[in-house]
């Protein structure tokens, strides 16, 4: 039999269409948004960069229009309920990493270099515990589970050595049989024939999809996903070719045959 070769494009960002919604930082605060953000203040809290943030005891630190615009002084203020509006205590987070780059630019010491990285990576890590707050909106929410996705497909796709071998070893064992039939060479000519004919992404990203779930194995780390197609074994080739005659369905084409 014939080596025959097919080529499916590795596209590893999914497309989505999300709905728009107005801006949510500026939604007065609820009771909601108060647990969630004295749960994003907390993890923030939790982080040993964020020492320097949680209490401003030097005077020499502070600017006398931001004085309570630490961390701890911003979770009390979450805990009475005085925040009205949640770009109120956004403004204050900020407020918090504002007050020691704007000191440190008013006034460079030896440390001002560091206190200044400090700055910019607790605000990064407050954007980042935030996700628990902007999830709570329909555009923000759509773009978390884009980014979610698109993370669980790449840790997919290359798991650990062991993992991968017991995967496809665990899945082989389960999918082949003695006395399956070889696929033909006549079937695999008309598969790949039809799948040269899907060009899309979307097409695409489904034919890759499928490989990597079934067989993992033939996976590579190149751009561009090459593999010996009569090495599929049957539940591969079977659940590829549903989908390509699925998809020529949808633009009124029919599968070679």
């Amino acid at each position: 039999m014939h080596d025959y070769f097919a080529m499916f494009k590795s596209i590893q960002k999914w497309k989505f269409w999300v709905f728009l919604s107005s801006d949510f930082s500026g939604k007065m605060m609820n009771e909601l948004l108060r647990k969630r953000a004295i749960d994003v203040v907390d993890r923030l809290m939790s982080h040993p960069s964020t020492k320097h943030f949680i209490t401003f005891s030097n005077p020499s630190e502070i600017d006398s229009d931001a004085e309570s615009m630490d961390l701890s002084s911003i979770r009390q203020r979450l805990v009475e309920n005085k925040y009205n509006k949640l770009q109120l205590w956004l403004n204050d987070v900020e407020q918090c990493w504002a007050t020691v780059e704007k000191r440190n630019a008013e006034n460079p010491t030896e440390n001002s270099q560091n206190e200044l990285v400090l700055a910019a990576e607790n605000r990064r890590l407050f954007e980042k515990e935030k996700r628990a707050i902007d999830i709570l909106s329909a555009h923000n929410w759509g773009n978390e589970l884009v980014r979610l996705r698109s993370r669980i497909f790449d840790i997919m796709i290359d798991p650990p050595p062991k993992v991968k071998s017991f995967a496809s070893s665990f899945i082989n064992s389960n999918i082949v049989k003695a006395n399956q039939p070889s696929i033909s060479e006549h079937e695999l000519k008309c598969f790949v024939e039809a799948s040269e004919k899907l060009t899309s992404e979307e097409d695409n990203n489904e034919l890759y999809r499928i490989v990597s779930e079934f067989q993992p194995d033939l996976i590579t780390n190149s751009a561009d996903l090459w593999f010996d197609v009569s090495k599929l074994n049957h539940q591969t080739f079977n659940a590829l070719r549903n989908f390509i005659k699925a998809a020529f369905e949808k633009i009124g084409q029919k599968y070679p045959e």
